[in-house]
């Protein structure tokens, strides 16, 4: 079984927040090559929402999901 970094997940996240600001929740798990990966995946996101370097908005009820990054207090 593949091993799947929680840590690694945060800083592939982020840096994809860095090339570009605005994500689809779907790309996110595009490369994913496993249910494990997903998950934790799932986890990176929920914690960058919790400290405040993402959030997410749905413009429609069953419409795509955005993922946004947050610029960070230490950054402005």
């Amino acid at each position: 079984m593949e091993h799947v970094s929680l840590a690694d997940k945060l800083d592939q996240l982020r840096e994809m927040l860095i090339h570009q600001p605005q994500l689809n929740f779907s790309a996110l798990f595009r490369h994913a090559r496993t249910r494990l990966e997903a998950v934790v995946t799932f986890l990176a996101l929920l914690e960058l929402i919790r400290i405040g370097e993402a959030r997410v908005a749905q413009a429609s009820a069953f419409g795509e999901i955005s993922v946004h990054r947050m610029e960070r207090k230490d950054e402005a």
